[in-house]
């Protein structure tokens, strides 16, 4: 039994759960790793000749698992990796990084390749972390390894075994940091085949998960403090009603008030009127004074009408000393009104400040709980987005494997460059149905390879890449119109992509494959970067100038980061090229807000030009919209 499955066995002993071998190679571990019984064992080798010798070798045994793919860092789907002649040798590491092959001569070369992140490759096998389960890194190492964040998934294994010559520094460039795991120095063999041993630390787990329990309890304090709240709330409530009691009260001493100072007006009034009368009186009695004087006779009859006068000084007196008792009792009043008019003051500032904090309060745990809000909803969308994007591209690999396994043939991805299926499965039937003399296309990718199958099949022709000219670019008179699709492609790096496709599918002698620089044009007053297509609009006219022809427009094409509405100039270059000749076109990604301006301008130049037009809206993932010209 080799080394490997010896430390295994020794550590795990007899019950062993799942083992997870990275870099399976041809399987020659296979027997004796197999001999341990584990429950389950998922091999992964990227190179298709190793993993075709890794998959006869696991036949035998119906609990191991091989898969043929690359396992990357994590959260990474694609990178480049660098493979030599030897496929054992391939590496997710540059030659000039790589501990065995940095100072080697081995040829090698650079491929960009896609695969899956090691910690979706952990959640996939459903591993149960109660079990001895086993991680096996046999992967080409680092000369200098960078520390990265530990992965939360490696918690299901017991134990993981580091197959290299290079001592373990703490980080590996696929694991993380393994702050979860130790060392265990005594497992190292110096036989044939060196590796470091990972034992996970369950202490520090233990301790991660007293980190949950407080968490926990954290949340349940909150919820206290919630109560706490609403209690508050309640009795502020009960406060605000003592206080209209108040203000009621005060509004009725108020009213009493208004009434006493009307009574003691009243009363003001009638000592007036006693004074006055009082005034009359004295000078009366001088009058009598001197009429006695002169008059002795009359002298009694003026000392009885005195003594009655002197009656009515008595009750004005008598009347003077009621009126300062109401004042005293008026006084009184109003110094009981002024001190309930202070505590209603009072109450009401103790008011103010209460609603204040309450307010304050209130803003704070609504603003926690936005911010908890948008945080779910953005992890929820990427979440499913994730999902669903991973989900079509497992179907559409599954459909290129079963062609290729098939037909020898890789099939074409939908899914990201740029037309989706749907809209390519429209353009077939649209292409079969309605006998196109040319299709032109604005943007290359996935449809241009589409376009070009389809018209092969139409025309019955046999492309040859032998017999294709040279291409050459937008500026150039000499570019050739007699092929059935011409397509303009204003980026480089596509433009040779979709060249290099068009070659392996021998399909360059049906696509004219132009090379349009984006150029500075103007449209109604407003500028705008538009493909340099006009001489090869005005060669294509020349070719169908004695007939009315059917052409197909794709519009898709140039990107909405090169300016606003930048798919707006298609129509007009069309129209002033060929506009007498019946045109399908057909704009991509029309559920967009910019694309529907565009359609709604569109609309506005043919109906200002007279242009007879039909329009129709194909339901698909991204939308599509179709405008018939001179139907």
């Amino acid at each position: 039994m080799e080394p490997l499955a010896l430390a295994i066995q020794n550590i795990t002993g007899s019950e062993l759960g799942t083992i997870c071998y990275i870099g399976a190679g041809s399987g020659s571990w296979v027997d004796d790793i197999a001999a341990l019984k584990p429950t389950k064992i998922h091999a992964y080798e990227a190179s298709e000749e190793l993993f075709s010798a890794l998959k006869n070798k696991c036949k035998k045994y119906d609990f191991v698992e091989p898969h043929n793919q690359w396992v990357l860092p994590k959260g990474v789907y694609e990178c480049e990796v660098t493979s030599y002649q030897n496929p054992r040798y391939n590496s997710l590491v540059p030659k000039e990084k790589s501990f065995s092959h940095a100072k080697s001569n081995l040829d090698n070369n650079v491929q960009h390749v896609s695969g899956i992140p090691l910690e979706q490759a952990i959640s996939e096998q459903n591993i149960d972390a109660n079990k001895n389960n086993v991680l096996i890194l046999d992967v080409d190492a680092e000369l200098e390894e960078q520390t990265t964040a530990a992965h939360d998934n490696l918690r299901v294994f017991s134990s993981i075994f580091i197959v290299s010559k290079k001592k373990f520094s703490g980080s590996h460039y696929l694991l993380g940091n393994s702050a979860d795991f130790i060392e265990c120095p005594q497992v190292t063999s110096h036989d044939v085949m060196l590796f470091t041993m990972l034992i996970r630390n369950d202490e520090k787990l233990r301790e991660a998960k007293a980190l949950e329990d407080a968490l926990h309890k954290l949340n349940k304090k909150l919820q206290e403090v919630e109560a706490e709240l609403a209690g508050a709330t309640e009795a502020l409530q009960t406060y605000q009603s003592k206080n209209e009691e108040l203000v009621q009260q005060k509004d009725k001493a108020i009213d009493v008030l208004s009434q006493k100072d009307q009574e003691l007006i009243g009363k003001n009034d009638a000592l007036s009127e006693l004074n006055s009368k009082l005034t009359h009186a004295q000078d009366d009695l001088e009058k009598q004074k001197k009429w006695h004087a002169t008059h002795k006779d009359r002298a009694e009859k003026y000392l009885a009408e005195l003594e009655k006068s002197k009656s009515t000084a008595q009750k004005a007196q008598q009347l003077e000393s009621d009126l300062n008792a109401q004042i005293m009792v008026n006084a009184e009043l109003k110094d009981e009104l002024s001190i309930l008019k202070n505590q209603l003051d009072t109450a009401i500032e103790s008011t103010k400040v209460n609603n204040a904090a309450l307010e304050t309060i209130t803003e704070q745990f609504k603003h926690m709980q936005l911010e908890a809000l948008a945080d779910l909803k953005g992890k929820l969308h990427w979440k499913i987005d994730k999902g669903l994007n991973n989900a079509v591209k497992q179907v559409e690999s599954f459909i290129g494997v079963q062609r290729f396994l098939e037909k020898g043939e890789i099939s074409m991805e939908f899914h990201g460059w740029p037309i989706s299926s749907d809209i390519a499965l429209y353009l077939l039937g649209q292409i079969k149905e309605r006998d196109y003399d040319l299709i032109i296309e604005f943007g290359s990718g996935t449809s241009t390879q589409l376009f070009a199958k389809a018209m092969e099949f139409k025309g019955g022709q046999k492309s040859k890449t032998a017999d294709v000219p040279s291409l050459k670019t937008a500026d150039s008179a000499a570019i050739s119109v007699d092929r059935s699709v011409v397509t303009f492609e204003h980026n480089k790096k596509y433009f040779e992509k979709t060249q290099k496709l068009l070659e392996q599918k021998e399909l360059l002698s049906i696509v004219n494959l132009v090379h349009a620089p984006l150029i500075d044009i103007e449209l109604n007053g407003e500028s705008f970067l538009y493909y340099d297509c006009e001489t090869e609009l005005t060669n294509i006219a020349s070719k169908f100038a004695q007939h009315s022809a059917k052409i197909l427009v794709l519009v898709d094409g140039p990107p909405g980061s090169t300016g606003p509405l930048a798919r707006l100039p298609a129509l007009s270059k069309l129209l002033n090229a060929l506009g007498h000749h019946q045109l399908d076109i057909i704009l991509d990604d029309s559920n967009r807000a910019e694309e529907k301006t565009i359609i709604a301008k569109w609309k506005e130049t043919l109906e200002s030009r007279f242009v007879p037009f039909e329009e129709e809206e194909v339901p698909c993932e991204k939308g599509a919209y179709v405008l018939r010209l001179n139907p």
